[in-house]
This record gives structure tokens, C-alpha cells and sequence, in this order.
């Protein structure tokens, strides 16, 4: 990807400059910014080294013009899974889940968990980007989730599972009530404790208290979720 190395380097710029701007502290931002940076920069090198990932043509997303078909990333040891909605424009970039301004938010949360980014094991319900990041339809979601997602869960055999936003808690657990009133809650997805968090993207949204009160819900509902491990 000509210039992607530049492209890296200017995206943490930014998402340093409009996470700050949000309210997050500048030290936990450069932290939380770095390893996004590391994540991207191993991105471009597996491009350059594998070509671009594998296509899929089970569902209408293909005919959207996705690039790419995205798989987890992280610890595939990890007891606790992150799943979130399906790729973004710099998640179909560089091939990784959650490294855009929402993932570098989600990013700056885990350092205040007992497990940091690197030690967790993130994907998405969705595997490919659906276009203009529009809200994927539920039969595009059944189909990644019968083949892939329950695939990608067997292989990673964890103990809890946070699904990260409104649309991954709906696709995986369809009678769920909306994020606000279910955020904290504790479901089952394949026989596995599933509670659902905020969007980093719902709570960038978010101004002067609201954002501060935001940011506290889903720290005390990832620590529930960590604990949960230990039971």
C-alpha cells in the first residue's frame, strides 16, 4: 500500500489530537495510540509479505465491493472475547479489528483492565465491510456468525464474551433489549456468558458530563466482565 507507513503516523496524529479533544488524558492517549500504531505498522508488513486477504462471497456483502475478509486478532489464548459490529475504513485497511478511532478508544479502556489489548482477542460479528459502514442486515449477520463467528469461538474457547455495541449485542442475541437498558446484563451466546458494552464510537459522541458518565459505565461494565473470568 504505497504510503501507508506515512498514512500510519498522520491517523495516530489524529486520533491522538480527537481523543484528547474528547477528554481522555493525554498520557493514556500516546499509550493507547502507540500500540494502534504497532498494530497498523504488523498490518502493512502482512500485506506486504501475504497480499490482500481472503474474499467472500457467502452473503451481499461482496457485491458492495468489500475488500477483504476480516478475522480476529489478538490473544488466541485470551479468556475474555471482543466482538464487535464488522470492520470500518481502517479496520479494511490494514486487516485488524479495532484500529480506528473507535478501537484506539477501546484500546485506551483496556489499559485500566486486568488485560491489555495485546492480551485479549478482538473480532467482529460481521467479517467484511459493509458499504459506507451501513448497519449490516440481520441475514448478512446470520451468515457470518453461522460461518465464522461460532467457528472463530470454538477455536478460542473463551470464558466470557463482551459484545461491543448496540448491533453485535442484537445480531448475537436477537430478544435483547437496546444497549442503554442491556449494557451490563448478562446473556448466553454457545452456552458462553455474553454481556454486552458501549460502542467506543457511541461514547466518542458523547460531550462534557455525559461523555465522563459514559466512559465510568463501561469501565465498571468491563470490570464486571473481567471478574466474571474468575468465577
Amino acid at each position: 500500500m504505497t504510503g501507508t507507513m506515512l498514512d500510519v503516523s498522520e491517523l495516530s496524529e489524529n486520533f491522538s489530537r480527537r481523543l484528547i479533544q474528547s477528554g481522555y488524558n493525554s498520557e493514556s492517549v500516546k499509550k493507547a495510540v502507540s500500540k494502534t500504531a504497532r498494530l497498523m505498522t504488523h498490518a502493512v508488513i502482512i500485506n506486504e509479505l501475504t497480499g490482500p486477504g481472503e474474499r467472500c462471497s457467502l452473503c451481499n456483502l461482496h457485491k458492495e465491493g468489500a475488500a477483504r475478509r476480516l478475522a480476529g486478532h489478538g490473544n488466541p489464548d485470551s479468556p475474555i472475547m471482543f466482538v464487535g459490529e464488522g470492520p470500518g475504513e481502517h479496520e479494511d485497511m490494514f486487516g485488524i479489528p479495532f484500529v480506528g478511532i473507535a478501537g484506539t478508544a477501546l484500546t485506551l479502556w483496556l489499559e485500566k483492565m486486568p488485560l491489555k489489548r495485546e492480551q485479549v482477542y478482538i473480532s467482529n460479528v460481521i467479517k467484511c465491510r459493509p458499504e459506507n459502514n451501513r448497519t449490516p442486515q440481520p441475514q448478512e449477520c446470520e451468515t457470518c456468525i453461522e460461518n465464522f463467528l461460532k467457528k472463530e469461538i470454538k477455536m478460542i474457547k473463551p470464558r466470557v464474551i463482551v459484545a461491543v455495541g448496540a448491533v453485535a449485542l442484537k445480531c448475537m442475541i436477537p430478544d435483547a433489549t437496546g444497549i442503554t437498558s442491556s449494557h451490563g446484563s448478562w446473556f448466553k451466546f454457545e452456552d458462553i456468558p455474553l454481556t454486552p458494552v458501549y460502542h467506543p464510537a457511541f461514547v466518542l459522541r458523547k460531550k462534557n458530563r455525559e461523555f465522563a458518565e459514559a466512559n465510568q459505565q463501561v469501565y465498571r461494565d468491563l470490570m464486571q466482565a473481567f471478574q466474571q473470568i474468575k468465577a
